[in-house]
């Protein structure tokens, strides 16, 4: 089943004591690293944080890099491919991505918006009917903005729920959920737009965003090389069985990448590279998502939506953040062009909400972290 949540509006609720440790793998460091408040830690310490958080949390694999002053300054890989025949994981070992795939996606569909061919506020409707949809005038509302701030009105997936399906929660632009339904409805618009298939999308993806970025390594439609190369999923510290080659275009996802590449979309946003800066200024801008005041996220600065990103707004500076989770795999990519930080955290372990939360904690810098002297 395709799956994807949010994961980083908890990122700063665990604090976590380090423990000295050696990394299976060092791939790029720099012996001090700087956190998202701008306190600075020795990279070693960052290592122990990694390590005692995978034996706690009995996460098998994990690939983080980490951004400072717009450079990549951290790329390592911890712990397993596979638990049961314990092949290292390498800084080149795959990932599913999941719902990284979201603002990856937005930034793509913002070059139709550049080209003149998607108006962030026309129906989709207009450019391509759902069929999928029941005969109710509330769907021919959805706009390409409603879609990637979650304001659709769309559940997550039609089989969340089979007997209620594509129900409406709230008509289009009334309301927040998050759903993934959305952003694959806008793919089919912007293959249409093309006049091309998931391949052709596939293809215009590489040339518009993934080879000027230089993410040689990223593809929504998974290779074979990347699938040999593909971190094995767990669930509770067991192998679980790998799915077969997806040949969808899954905008909401369906992204396989290692952390060294995929981190080289934050440092795209950083430096406004390939959009202009009106679309930039679009892309990063609130829109004025209805996120309920109950929700959990608040309570940690999340604030809006943007395009494809949540917006946290901490005692530091603005951030945009989003997490993922695929069967066996969990993720969580956090970005702040102001600041210059970025970070990205793969892991091969189903629903790792407690180890993404210790680490982004202590790389958040407000649990309270003190240099050793």
């Amino acid at each position: 089943m395709k799956h994807g949540i949010t994961l980083f509006f908890m990122f700063l609720a665990l604090m976590t004591s380090t423990v000295a440790a050696t990394s299976e793998e060092l791939a790029r460091r720099t012996d001090t690293i700087q956190l998202a408040s701008g306190i600075e830690m020795p990279a070693s310490e960052l290592d122990a944080l990694i390590e005692t958080a995978m034996v706690a949390t009995k996460t098998p694999g994990v690939s983080i890099a980490l951004i400072n002053n717009g450079t990549l300054v951290y790329e390592n890989a911890f712990g397993v491919a596979h638990i049961a025949t314990q092949q290292p994981l390498t800084t080149r070992s795959v990932f599913e991505a999941a719902s990284l795939s979201k603002p990856l996606f937005g930034f793509f569909a913002m070059t139709f918006v550049e080209e003149g061919l998607l108006d962030l506020d026309k129906p989709l409707h207009d450019y391509l009917p759902n069929p999928d949809f029941p005969d109710d005038a509330r769907y021919r509302r959805i706009t390409a903005r409603h879609v990637l701030s979650h304001q659709t009105g769309l559940p997550n997936w039609r089989d969340d729920n089979p007997e209620l399906g594509l129900t409406l929660k709230f008509t289009p632009g009334e309301g927040f959920f998050y759903s993934g339904e959305g952003y694959e409805y806008l793919a089919e618009v912007l293959a249409h737009l093309a006049g091309t298939d998931d391949n052709g999308l596939e293809a215009l993806f590489q040339e518009r965003i993934a080879k000027p970025l230089g993410m040689t390594r990223t593809t929504f439609i998974a290779t074979r090389d990347q699938l040999c190369a593909r971190a094995t999923p767990h669930r509770d510290g067991s192998v679980i069985r790998l799915k077969a080659q997806d040949p969808t275009f899954g905008a909401a996802y369906s992204i396989h990448t290692d952390a060294g590449d995929y981190i080289r979309f934050g440092l795209g946003v950083m430096q406004g590279k390939i959009l202009q800066a009106a679309t930039y200024e679009q892309f990063l801008s609130a829109q004025g998502s209805p996120i309920p005041a109950n929700d959990p996220g608040r309570a940690f600065g999340l604030s809006d939506w943007a395009l494809g990103f949540s917006i946290y707004d901490l005692p530091f500076g603005r951030f945009y953040a989003h997490g993922g989770n695929n069967p066996g795999y969990s993720s969580m990519f956090f970005v702040s062009p102001d600041r210059e930080w970025g970070a990205v955290i793969f892991t091969n372990a189903d629903q790792a909400n407690d180890f993404l939360m210790a680490v982004s904690a202590r790389l958040g810098g407000l649990d309270g972290y003190q240099p050793s002297q």
